[in-house]
């Protein structure tokens, strides 16, 4: 065993045996546990931290496949990147009220954690903090936290609850893909930013709430979110990425607002039972690419509009056209609406026209 200014520096299974015989004498003037200190120890299966330790480095647990309980001292202030990365019987550990940071990837792949309280006054939870928990089922996250990171609960696919604190601005790339299991979600007020994949991949979720406050929905956002029934976009919203409701298979209806001033390509693609899409013609557009792979037969795209001319319906004729002549899932049978009134151009695509 090897200290050095109050740090704890590398520990060995045969340190083992003093740890459990004299605690005291162990721990003696640590205030810090070091870099990598007890990480891979094939016979540490628990472990207690006494009071006075007030930082636990990076990877000073990690791959530590036997651990299963932790007790953290009242005065830990900082769990550091990857600390007990790969610790994959670990069940239960309880976060001190003083704890300020979890680092990059603190609890990755901890695949037997269930649950896990994070305390009011954490500061920051780094990017993969909860990443591959296949076991954690519920989160807290508690007021203060302004972003949730980069794949902060990625893959942890049993996880069916969450809820986000209204101090939240920022929901960062893949923050919950692959969470198969979460059913619903929703998005506090405060909200500005979706990032790319932040939900992709949740094979179980059926609803959102957004925000009034959001305005921008990143690529892929919602994308493989095969169950997603409803959402509603708010007035305000002004960017839906590239794909960000692709394969949505359960997605029937969707409302455009005016405020969009941009959509991307096949952000609706292969949305098999998306049978009505309520839009502006200026949006409309702006934004036709949005929609290739997406008209079918049957469907119905209600366009809000105060234009009444034959150029401007023969363009979305001839947009469904190509939209149709690029994937073998749509027939030729689609109408495009407008208003309540009906004017025929005989165009063999059924586009009925008339103003708002």
């Amino acid at each position: 065993m090897k200290k050095e200014n109050g740090v704890l520096l590398d520990v060995t299974d045969k340190d083992l045996t003093l740890l459990k015989a004299n605690p005291y004498q162990f721990w003696e003037d640590v205030s810090e546990i070091g870099f990598a200190a007890f990480r891979g120890l094939e016979n540490l299966t628990s472990i207690s931290i006494p009071k006075g330790v007030k930082a636990i480095g990076p990877q000073a647990f990690s791959e530590c496949w036997k651990l299963r309980t932790v007790s953290l001292p009242e005065d830990l202030t900082s769990i550091g990147d990857l600390a007990f990365w790969n610790c994959e019987h670990l069940i239960s550990i309880s976060l001190p009220k003083d704890l300020a940071t979890i680092g990059y990837g603190a609890f990755l792949k901890c695949k037997a954690l269930e649950k896990i309280e994070i305390p009011e006054g954490i500061l920051s939870i780094g990017g993969e903090a909860f990443s591959d928990c296949s076991n954690l089922t519920s989160i807290i996250i508690p007021e203060g936290i302004k972003a949730i990171g980069f794949e902060t609960f990625f893959s942890s696919e049993n996880l069916r609850e969450v809820t986000i604190p209204k101090t939240v601005t920022t929901i960062k790339r893949r923050a919950f893909s692959d969470c198969e299991d979460l059913k619903s979600i929703s998005i506090p007020e405060g909200v500005t930013l979706i990032s790319e994949e932040a939900f992709s991949g949740c094979r179980a979720l059926e609803t959102v709430k957004l925000p009034s406050t959001v305005t921008s929905i990143e690529n892929g956002a919602f994308s493989n979110c095969i169950s997603l029934k409803s959402i509603e976009l708010p007035e305000g919203l002004t960017k839906i990425g590239q794909t960000a409701f692709c394969f949505c298979w359960e997605l029937k209806s969707i409302s455009i607002p005016a405020s969009i001033k941009s959509i991307g390509n096949l952000a609706f693609s292969n949305c098999s039972e998306l049978m009505e899409i309520k839009i502006g013609d200026s949006v409309f557009k702006r934004n036709k690419e949005g929609f290739w792979e997406t008209t079918r037969e049957g469907q119905v795209i209600t366009i809000n509009s105060k234009i009444n001319s034959k150029p401007f319906y023969e363009e979305i004729n001839n947009f469904i056209s190509q939209n149709i002549s690029q994937t073998e899932t749509v027939l030729a049978k689609a109408a495009v609406t407008a208003g309540s009134a009906s004017q025929n151009f005989e165009n063999p695509r059924a586009i009925s026209a008339g103003k708002e």
